[in-house]
């Protein structure tokens, strides 16, 4: 029978004598080791359960995102119908280059269809793509068309030392055929069904760039497109390629322009007031002269002047070649001594000098390891540095002036008002004199190599028409044959000095 009176609560003596509740102690007592272990395990399995939920969340709803993009690129490349009286296309941007729109690539904006008829010049419709890459044209009747492809989203990077347009080319169809904007007219058939097409739009890719200075200008020259695809915004001291890379001074700094990646990094700082130097290959050190005197920078071996006896080397004319960032030959003289040839190397974080030809000579040319080119009053030499030994090239004669390809395949000079340029290889090769004898050209004035080809710069002010002049190109074709391939035509750009090309 419940006899409706409170429980009794149990009751003991605490530690200190004092009368608690049972529960109360058993409230106070420490856990054991055993209950901290079991409320640890149980926390653990309890945040694994949490960290597992999360994962499946975050799983599903990546998926989902995935399958939505998926769908939604799937649809909008479906978007477009084909019907009655309707032209239409989708551009994106073509990643891989393969003339199919894929999932992971997303559509191009910065694009305009122009549409005519065959054969006549008005346009009846330039219309730009709208957010989704489409463009779409309606009411037109049954026939033949002709469409062209522009970019009218130009994207100029006018900031900076350089500008870069923003320019691309189409890939059409299967057979990945690469077109430049503005493309040229192409011919469509509207049927009864209409019109639809996917064009992929892929960032330019230059098969080569002139390179041309003008007024302490830059211009880069696609001889392909005949036009200018960027150009310098500053003035530039004295430019200059180094194995297919652009360096130039600005107030104090030695820069580098990435041409492929557009940027410009800084190479060596604190070079003042130098309007003549020379480079390295690869831009590693910089020689110039001060007051007469030879000086360096190097980023791997120090900077200053070099000493030879306690006398510090002149320059002769910045009659200066390297072979390589460590080794040079220099033309100048010691006080008030003769001029002569001095090999320069980098030893012991230092530059030192030995003498190598007691000659006052007016060209020169660091060819190999083993030997260098050298002219002087008696005569042109190719000298061996191991053996001490000369041999004349007496086709050239005495006194002249050189220039040599990069690559030091080549020496140009002018030899009885025509451009004579030795094959140094042939020459090694055969024991004999080997060379092209050009005339069509009669100074070393505006002539550049590039690979085995001459480069002659015949530009002239530019008409009202945007002709500037051309560049000629000349190939070497071997013993003795040359042939003038190609007239590149200057459209738009003054050019003063051909720097060289740029091959990618």
């Amino acid at each position: 029978m419940q006899d409706f009176l409170p429980d009794v609560v149990e009751i003991k003596e605490n530690e200190r004598g004092e009368v608690v509740a049972a529960e109360e102690i058993k409230e106070k007592q420490p856990l054991n080791k055993t209950q901290i272990i079991r409320l640890a395990v149980v926390g653990l399995l309890g945040l694994l359960i949490i960290l597992g939920v999360v994962v499946s969340i975050l799983e599903k709803f990546g998926k989902k995102e995935t399958e939505n993009t998926a769908e939604s690129l799937s649809e909008r490349a479906k978007l477009i119908e084909k019907k009655p009286g309707r032209m239409s296309w989708l551009f994106y941007s073509d990643q891989d280059k393969d003339s199919v729109f894929d999932y992971e690539e997303t559509v191009f904006q910065g694009i305009s269809v122009s549409l005519r008829k065959p054969g006549e010049v008005q346009v009846l419709r330039t219309v730009p793509a709208n957010a989704l890459g489409q463009v779409i044209m309606d009411d037109l009747a049954e026939g033949e068309y002709e469409v062209s492809f522009d970019n009218y989203a130009k994207d100029e990077a006018a900031e900076g030392e350089f500008s870069f347009p923003g320019l691309y080319q189409v890939m059409q169809g299967e057979s990945k055929f690469k077109e430049f904007l503005p493309s040229s007219w192409h011919r469509i058939d509207l049927d009864l069904d209409g019109y639809y097409q996917k064009i992929g739009v892929i960032d330019y890719e230059p098969e080569s760039l002139l390179v041309f200075e003008d007024d302490k200008k830059v211009s880069l020259y696609d001889p392909k497109r005949v036009r200018v695809v960027g150009w310098s915004n500053i003035d530039l001291i004295n430019p200059m390629l180094r194995n297919d890379r652009l360096f130039f001074l600005t107030s104090e700094d030695l820069q580098e322009l990435s041409i492929g990646e557009k940027t410009v990094k800084p190479v060596m700082n604190w070079l003042y007031d130098l309007d003549d130097y020379l480079l390295s290959p690869g831009g590693e050190v910089i020689v110039y002269r001060e007051n007469d005197e030879f000086r360096y920078k190097s980023l791997s071996c120090g900077e200053g002047s070099v000493l030879i006896d306690g006398y510090r080397l002149e320059l002769k004319d910045g009659l200066v070649d390297f072979l390589t960032k460590d080794k040079l030959i220099v033309a100048g003289k010691l006080f008030e001594e003769e001029n002569k040839v001095f090999q320069v190397v980098c030893s012991d974080s230092d530059f030192v000098a030995r003498k190598i030809l007691d000659s006052d000579v007016s060209g020169l040319v660091y060819l190999s390891d083993k030997a260098i080119f050298y002219s002087d009053v008696f005569g042109s030499y190719f000298y061996d540095l191991a053996k001490h030994s000369k041999v004349k090239y007496t086709a050239l004669g005495s006194s002249v002036e050189v220039i040599a390809s990069e690559n030091k395949k080549y020496i140009g000079a002018i030899v009885g008002g025509k451009l004579m340029v030795v094959d140094y290889p042939a020459v090694v090769y055969s024991g004999v004199e080997k060379h092209y004898i050009i005339d069509t050209v009669n100074t070393l004035e505006g002539v550049s190599f590039s690979g085995d080809q001459v480069l002659v710069n015949q530009a002239k002010a530019c008409e009202v028409d945007g002709d500037c002049g051309e560049i000629v190109r000349i190939g070497l074709k071997g013993s003795g044959v040359w042939k003038v391939e190609e007239r590149v035509q200057l459209k738009d750009v003054k050019v003063d000095k051909v720097l060289g090309e740029i091959e990618f």
